[in-house]
């Protein structure tokens, strides 16, 4: 058997050999992109995949490789199958409840006696990347950690595979008609290519390379743009945090959030400058140091526009405030990760985490923010990353950065 599986992936080889590819300069940024994506929706596999002695026991390991084989083959199968249709792809490659199941308990067994994964996972709580698991032991936490990036993985397969719904289908669903024939060739060379030279491995990068190319297919990258986040743009005003005297202030930073505009080719929606109207007011009251301008290519569906860069372009050059003191925040698609990430980045940046953020806007994201962001937040990210919320005016709300801000979510791969 292993032998005819072998067979079929030189097959496959020879075949791919003779398609397209692109030059190595493309490569290299491909290869940049997919680790982005990586780090931020699956920090737990990240730091395996850079581990060079825990990839090596965790090849080797004989329950973990007949897990990654069976994927393998179910995948090789469906595309074998010229009457499949796009959805048996997603379902061949996902993993099963029972061999997610297997693979954690094998890790747990692989971490107890490894010195390197238990430096993993006190480097996953040191950055908080599992904030939510932090009480719990080591080995539940673990579990935790891969079960979420297996079922996250998943997702992704549901998603811009197979085109099932998520929360908010109008802005973040899949790119693609499931019978669109380009995309299902597309869907089997990103399958035949990861599969080929995949067999000494680590067992879960063949799947996550796919679900990976299953998002650039979809043009649903969003997440990997804009970073490293303290350069370009960020760049100056993440230099002057250093130099600034925090005590002066009432509020680590005014929030902005972006309004999209509901029509394509509009840069700026007016409510989104209006905003920017209203908080500039308050920056030049002197009540914060810094302005986060937060909103990522949300709207219309798949925009080209940020509302983050649009809404420092506004502020800049038609209010004249200094670039060096407005943040973009480019990756938020909703109110709650308007405040979800800039917490993160007042945690990251080294902003004061003990001062509440002023988060000036609307009066109707207001009352929304103000009376039921908590259930929200619960609902979409499975997390309450802030706490404190207290609405000061019809335009002004306050609430404080929490800790749980920095927990990930690879259930919204566009802003995990």
């Amino acid at each position: 058997m292993k032998t005819q599986l072998l067979l079929k992936f030189c097959l496959l080889f020879a075949l791919i050999l003779n398609s397209n590819w692109s030059a190595s300069a493309q490569s290299n940024k491909i290869a940049h992109s997919d680790s982005i994506l990586t780090v931020k929706n699956f920090p737990l596999l990240s730091l395996i995949n850079h581990n060079i002695n825990l990839k090596t026991v965790l090849q080797n390991d004989k329950v973990i490789k007949n897990i990654s084989l069976s994927q393998k083959q179910r995948a090789l199968q469906s595309i074998q199958n010229i009457s499949s249709i796009v959805s048996n792809y997603s379902d061949s490659l996902k993993w099963k409840e029972n061999e997610i199941t297997s693979a954690g308990t094998e890790m747990i067994k692989i971490y107890q006696l490894n010195k390197s994964f238990r430096n993993i996972i006190s480097q996953l709580r040191k950055q908080g990347s599992y904030a939510l698991y932090e009480s719990f032991p080591d080995t539940t936490y673990l579990r935790s950690a891969w079960t979420e990036a297996a079922t996250g993985i998943n997702q992704i397969f549901d998603t811009y595979i197979t085109g099932k719904k998520q929360h908010y289908p109008n802005i973040d669903s899949i790119s693609f008609r499931q019978d669109d024939p380009d995309f299902k060739q597309q869907i089997q060379n990103s399958i035949s290519s990861s599969l080929v030279d995949k067999h000494k491995t680590i067992f879960f990068e063949v799947p996550l390379s796919i679900a990976l190319n299953v998002l650039k297919i979809n043009g649903r990258d969003e997440v990997a743009r804009f970073e490293p986040l303290n350069q370009g743009l960020n760049h100056f005003p993440y230099l002057k945090i250093k130099k600034t005297d925090f005590s002066k202030y009432a509020y680590s930073v005014i929030l902005i959030p972006g309004a999209g505009p509901d029509k394509p080719g509009i840069a700026l929606n007016p409510k989104g400058a209006k905003r920017c109207d209203e908080g500039v007011i308050r920056f030049r009251k002197g009540l914060a140091a810094f302005i986060v301008v937060s909103g990522g290519n949300v709207h219309p569906y798949k925009t080209t526009y940020n509302e983050a860069v649009e809404m420092k372009k506004y502020i800049v050059e038609k209010l004249g405030v200094p670039a060096d003191v407005v943040f973009i925040e480019p990756h938020a698609r909703h109110t709650t990760t308007n405040l979800r990430n800039t917490s993160r980045m007042i945690y990251r940046f080294g902003l004061p985490t003990d001062k509440p953020v002023l988060i000036v806007t609307d009066s109707s994201q207001s009352s929304y923010i103000v009376q039921g962001m908590d259930k929200i937040a619960q609902r979409d990210l499975r997390n309450i990353p802030f706490k404190n919320i207290n609405r000061l005016t019809d335009q002004e709300t306050e609430f404080y950065p929490i800790w749980n801000c920095l927990q990930v979510d690879p259930f919204d791969p566009l802003d995990p």
